[in-house]
Parts: structure tokens; C-alpha cells; sequence
């Protein structure tokens, strides 16, 4: 591929955001269920976190932020498909 093809095509997709498929009622619920039960998750990390020791504090902090992160990220998933 010559660099101007790829460049074509990186600037075409670049312009055109994917299409998502709708969520269905369930899918929707799922969802929701998805980013509770991080959040939820993400809640203990946090109250583990004073009374953790020194050392298992990275852990601990690593869990919170990949709850966190996972809640956002269905968070966006759910309202990216349902614009």
C-alpha cells in the first residue's frame, strides 16, 4: 500500500464514526446491571483503602480505577448505541 492509499483511508474513517447497533430493553438493563455492580465494586476498593497496609494500597487503588474504568466505559457504550 502506498502512503497516500492508507492516508485515503485513515482520513475516511477517521470522518465517519462507527455505528453502533441499538441496545435492546435487555441489553439496556444489562447494562445498567454492568455499571452497578462496578460501581459497587469500586465502592469497597474504596473503603478497603484506610484500613489496607502500605504495601497492599497499590492493589487496592489499581481495583478502584479498573472499576471505575470499566463503569465508564459501559457508561459510554450504553450512550453511544442509544443516540
Amino acid at each position: 500500500m502506498s502512503p497516500s492509499l492508507l492516508t485515503a483511508i485513515v482520513s475516511t474513517e477517521e470522518k465517519e464514526p462507527v455505528e453502533l447497533p441499538r441496545l435492546t430493553t435487555a441489553g439496556v438493563f444489562a447494562h445498567y446491571g454492568r455499571i452497578k455492580a462496578s460501581l459497587e465494586m469500586a465502592v469497597e476498593a474504596c473503603r478497603k483503602l484506610p484500613d489496607a497496609p502500605p504495601k497492599a494500597c497499590h492493589e487496592v487503588l489499581l481495583e478502584l480505577a479498573k472499576q471505575c474504568d470499566i463503569a465508564a466505559k459501559t457508561a459510554i457504550r450504553l450512550r453511544e448505541a442509544n443516540q
